[in-house]
């Protein structure tokens, strides 16, 4: 696609360059802009306002307040545009610099609309002047802003790093200044960015008619031409280079990359880091890499230099990039600090004997070097096929031709030295022999998972000095290469299913490489066959495939592991080999079960029929099976385990081709990656960065293991320091915590909804709020014609709602005879398709108890109930009546519920500020990283203790050294704050409740009482008749479920009545035991609203919570510190 770039050049470059221009009228430039600015929506719905968003989000502001300065907006002011009428609700004061006198007038007849901006507390001021670096803006009062935006670009501002710079000085403490620029990248030297994002598939969609297209072309040539025929040859010119889709019929596309750099006041202080430290700039290997000009390039010397610059990251909140072997795409970004660890080198291998022999290698290493070090012993690791690739190949896997035998690169880590993101200290990990640790290093209370996220997720969470690798006997390899025409399409299909076929029977200790690429215009089929040398071996696994290929093409005999880098087609068979540097490449990489498959065949064919540049190919990498699967899939990082091609999607072309040569291969890689992904077992993450293409396969990346990647990201690295990694800091699949908000209609539950998602989102962690009725809307505008979904929708149309009120009503209560069920039903799919919301607040809500009516529809999730009260006499002035009426015939304060909420909020005064704070000492402590710590204890058998049954062993936490402790302080921790007074003592359950229990009681100090099976205690006792548990029903076996009476009993005790109780239990399933316990403590004179019942592990999905309310314990405080799915 060609670029808006070189649409504007070619229209500048017309052969009559001598006929008369003009500039164009304000009418006309405002006219032409308009169109420009419907032609490139794309660009504000998919990238700006999400972004926007997102740092807003993040912004405190004074209360939650924000003042706004836009520069060059236009007529239109994107801040005010945005969809989101919460974000634009938060503006209090706004104002522009809008040099265009025409554009002024349309932005100021704009904000006069109180929808636009509803909050403002003063008129918009709208300057008609430019944004000049000679503006004496601090002449006055010395303005202050939340946010700085330039979002129309920065043409005119030279040099822009110096207006960057005077718009930060215009910063309040915790202010931003975002630049959203139409490139790929944005260079301002010497200024430090805090944020960057890039929309890559940014385009520019210009509709197809004649008086449309000359209007652009004026615009973007910048000038207007008298007369018909130059405009004329403008729009032929469009037309030819514009690319057209028939998804959008009727529209010419030119791409339009975006890129977004936010800034705070740190930009430009690089202070505090030695100038010798400071290199400027350096080489890498990686095209994309290449193109971006960071900040600055730090390059340490010594580790004590790599602690300072990550402190200095962490005090400055902004973000590094890591160099290592410079292959990576995203080792260098727009305005960030990289830091380049080449000076790290060492390479070092323990001595001989009987010990085992392990090598040290320092990040700044490369694959080959390593290789070369260790072949000197007699030894060699496992890595990968490329001799420059550096530890970003190793910490994200490492696939090369030992895997099958040996394992992938990270499997043969034992130990590492790094520098933490939390504090910048130095951590040992795993195994690390003394003589090689540095004197300042200490052990992590995370180690056991710092290590396993350091095989096959380490980029992401510390910067790595050195790694300890296992070493295996060194072995020379024989080589064979074929070369075949691939054939017509039945030829082809049939050969790589006979391929699979004959690479299936392979012993572990062998692979073999599929190729399919092109030479000389016609398709074709490479192999490589990889096989340990052997006195008289003659790599008898070839029978099988000269029927398929033919007899080889090449044999190259006791390759070394130096040598074993340069056999393979790619370097020296394929378009007169790849290796001299006149190539550059493109790639990512999809994991495949089999190539037999007839949805995959159908899928590599067509992309070779697609290839956009002769030199394109598909590399089968035969890694897969063997000691790779050999590994269980959560015992490292690399969850992605079960597959036998690693499927390299390898986009080509010549160095000397133009850059649109390079998109259009880039293009061509994501749409065939995108396409095999879904046929495949997972995608390769050493090559994904923050490119929003890579979204979906860094999805696939780690397999069930990434959600406890994106826990550990947060704890380990809650600074953002290396924010350009593979993404691992998306939100979550599904929500981790859904949070019903109830309570009487007018107090407020709207907005405390809304405040505690901004607060969170601040945080750090996403969340949005959702309305249940949101859903009846929608369905009935759907079925009534002429009715307007999105008025309903939005908050600021109240009388468009109250038009439509009856009739909504009885619109649902003819849904809800219609389906019984659909209140559920909603209430799933909303809390199911949250989107990037890790936190989801649910207002609307009028069912009783919906934790216990509603957790079991979203197993995954904890599920909270915070009740916003408010005062009779608050409620009837936010409803607009008197405190004495009724609304809708019924009383204004409802009858008390028969369940008691897990949190209340008194909503009667405190405002934002109030609702911020609650949100911060209540909610966020639910999403505590301990929790997720926690969670990480408690493993899944399957099929224990019979066939079907997911059991969750979660007395395996006090098998852990630091189990106990840290599950004994979350449990105390939810019994403070609220004004609760002390427990009067603590009870625990048979069996595994005991040992919570007395940890807790042991914390808190109080009498831990215990309640066991009938005939276990002496007496006095009280006691009551029992059923089995739902545990020890699984365990027992169907057979023996309904037969027995398990009674339970606990000590008769006078001095537990009218006082705190604190029970409690490991597991809360069908809730039998809870039932029975509490009917205890009713016999020994406790009253339910005076029980909290703590668990450790809950399953939702049995309906625990719904069991204890039927028997009359809906007033009995039920928490649990962690949910699990299924059985």
């Amino acid at each position: 696609m060609v670029s808006v770039d070189a649409l504007k050049s070619a229209l500048r470059q017309r052969p009559d360059g001598d006929a008369p221009r003009a500039c164009l009228s304000d009418l006309q430039y405002s006219q032409a802009h308009r169109i420009i600015r419907i032609a490139e929506s794309g660009n504000y719905n998919n990238f700006i306002f999400p972004q926007l968003s997102s740092l807003l989000a993040a912004l405190p502001g004074q209360g939650g307040e924000l003042s706004v300065l836009e520069i060059g907006p236009g007529p239109e002011t994107t801040i005010a545009s945005m969809p989101d009428l919460g974000t634009r609700r938060r503006v209090v004061k706004y104002e522009a610099y809008e040099c265009n006198g025409l554009f002024a007038e349309h932005l100021e007849a704009g904000l006069q609309s109180r929808s636009k901006l509803p909050s403002l507390e003063c008129p918009p001021a709208v300057h008609r002047q430019p944004f000049s670096l000679d503006l004496d803006i601090f002449s006055q009062e010395k303005p202050k802003f939340d946010l700085v935006l330039f979002c129309r670009s920065m043409y005119g501002m030279n040099p822009k790093a110096r207006f960057v710079e005077k718009a930060v000085q215009l910063l309040t403490k915790g202010g931003i200044v975002a630049v959203f620029h139409p490139d790929r990248t944005l260079d301002l030297p010497g200024v430090l960015c805090h944020q960057v994002a890039t929309w890559p598939e940014g385009c520019l969609a210009l509709p197809d008619d004649d008086q449309t297209l000359a209007a652009a072309a004026s615009f973007l040539a910048g000038c207007c031409v008298p007369g018909g025929d130059p405009e004329d040859e403008w729009r032929t010119l469009c037309r030819r280079l514009g690319r057209r889709d028939r998804k959008r019929s009727g529209e010419l596309l030119f791409e339009a990359p975006q890129i977004m750099m936010a800034f705070n006041k740190s930009a430009g202080l690089t202070s505090g880091l030695p100038m010798e430290m400071l290199v400027g700039e350096t080489r890498v290997k990686n095209r994309e890499a290449s193109l971006r000009r960071p900040a600055d390039v730090a390059k340490p010397a010594t580790i004590e230099d790599v602690q300072q610059i990550v402190r200095w990251a962490i005090s400055r909140m902004v973000g590094l990039t890591v160099i290592g072997g410079g292959h990576s795409g995203h080792c260098q970004q727009p305005g960030i600090l990289a830091l380049d660890m080449r000076a790290f080198s060492k390479i070092q291998i323990t001595p001989g004997g009987d010990m085992e022999r392990l090598l040290i290698a320092e990040a700044g290493c490369t694959s080959g070097r390593i290789i070369q070090a260790a072949m000197a012993d007699g030894l060699t690791v496992p890595l990968g096929s490329r001799p420059s690739v550096g530890a970003g190949l190793w910490l994200q896997g490492g696939i090369g031709h030992l895997s099958r035998r040996y394992g992938l690169t990270c499997d043969a880590i034992i130990g590492a030295v790094v520098v933490s993101l939390v504090d910048g200290c130095v951590l040992r990990l795993g195994r690390v022999p003394n003589e090689f640790l540095p004197s300042n290093s200490e052990e992590s209370s995370h180690g056991v998972d710092l290590l396993w996220a350091l095989k096959g997720s380490g980029t992401n969470f510390y910067i790595v000095v050195s790694v300890v690798f296992k070493t295996v006997p060194h072995v020379a390899h024989d080589v064979r290469n074929w070369d075949s025409l691939m054939g017509n399409a039945a030829e082809a299909h049939h050969k790589l299913v006979k391929l699979d076929e004959a690479i299936g029977k392979l012993e572990r200790i062998k692979a073999a490489d599929v190729y399919l690429f092109s030479n000389n215009g016609q398709s074709r089929l490479g192999m490589t066959l990889y096989s340990p040398s052997a006195a008289g071996e003659r790599m008898g696994e070839t029978e099988g495939v000269i029927p398929i290929l033919g007899h080889h093409t090449q044999v190259i005999k006791e390759v070394d592991g130096m040598r074993l880098f340069e056999t393979d087609m790619y370097m020296k068979l394929m378009h007169g080999g790849h290796g001299g540097n006149k190539f550059s490449a493109f790639k990512r990489c999809v994991f495949l079960k089999s190539i037999s498959d007839k949805a995959v065949r159908n899928e590599l064919l067509a992309a070779l029929d697609t290839r956009p540049s002769p030199y394109c190919y598909i590399h089968l990498v035969h890694a897969g099976g063997g000691a790779v699967s050999d590994v269980e899939v959560g015992a490292t990082a690399f969850g992605c385990r079960d597959w036998r091609f690693a499927c390299n999607i390898a986009g080509v072309w010549q160095r000397a081709d133009a850059d649109a040569d390079a998109d259009t291969c880039t293009r061509w890689v994501y749409d065939v990656s995108h396409k095999l992904l879904p046929l495949g077992s997972g995608a390769y993450g050493a090559d994904l960065g923050p490119d929003p293409r890579d979204a979906a396969l860094a999805a696939r990346a780690f397999g069930p293991n990434r959600e406890r990647l994106v826990r550990l990201k947060r704890v380990l690295d809650p600074h953002s320091v290396l924010p350009f990694a593979c993404p691992l800091m998306g939100p979550l699949s599904r929500p981790r915590l859904v949070v019903a908000v109830t309570g009487a209609h007018g107090a407020g539950k709207d907005f405390c909804a809304a405040a505690w998602a901004s607060t969170l989102t601040a945080a750090g962690v996403p969340a949005r709020v959702a309305r249940i009725s949101d859903a009846t809307k929608r369905a009935y505008a759907a079925a009534a014609p002429g009715i307007d979904a999105r008025r309903l929708l939005m908050d600021d149309n109240r009388d468009y709602k109250e038009q439509h009120r009856a009739a909504m009503a009885a619109f649902y209560s003819a849904q809800l005879a219609a389906r019984p069920g659909l209140p559920e039903e909603v209430f799933a799919e909303l809390a199911s398709s949250v989107g990037t919301a890790e936190v989801l607040f649910v207002t609307g809500m009028r069912d009783e108890a919906p934790v216990a009516t509603r957790a079991h529809l979203v197993p995954w999730a904890r599920v909270i109930e915070v009740r916003v009260a408010a005062t009779p006499e608050l409620l009837a002035m936010r409803r607009g009546v008197h405190a004495a009426t009724t609304v809708n015939g019924g009383p204004t304060v409802a009858p008390p519920p028969d369940w008691r909420p897990c949190l209340v909020f008194d909503n009667n005064a405190g405002g934002p500020d109030g609702a911020a704070a609650f949100a911060r000492s209540h909610i966020l402590p639910l999403l505590d990283p301990d929790v997720d710590r926690l969670r990480d204890m408690v493993p899944a058998v399957p099929g224990f203790p019979r066939a079907g049954v997911q059991f969750r062993h979660v007395l395996s936490i006090v098998e852990r050294p630091d189990g106990l402790r840290l599950c004994t302080s979350l449990l105390q921790g939810r019994l403070r704050g609220g004004g609760r007074p002390s427990p009067g003592a603590v009870v625990g359950c048979e069996a595994g409740g005991f040992v919570f229990a007395a940890g807790l009681a042991a914390a808190l100090d109080v009498p831990l009482r215990l309640v066991r099976r009938a005939g276990r205690l002496p007496p006095p006792t009280v006691s009551v008749a029992g059923t089995r548990s739902y545990i020890s029903s699984a365990a027992a076996g169907e057979e023996d479920r309904s037969g027995g009476d398990l009674g339970l009993e606990m000590g008769r005790f006078g001095d537990l009545a009218g006082r705190p109780v604190v029970v409690v239990d490991d597991v809360l399933a069908s809730g039998t035991t809870l039932r029975a316990v509490l009917a205890l403590l009713a016999k020994n004179g406790v009253e339910p609203r005076d029980v909290k019942v703590l668990v450790v592990a809950e399953f939702p999905a049995h309906r625990g919570r719904e069991a204890l309310r039927r028997s009359g314990f809906g007033m009995v405080g039920v928490e649990s510190l962690l949910t699990f799915e299924g059985t």
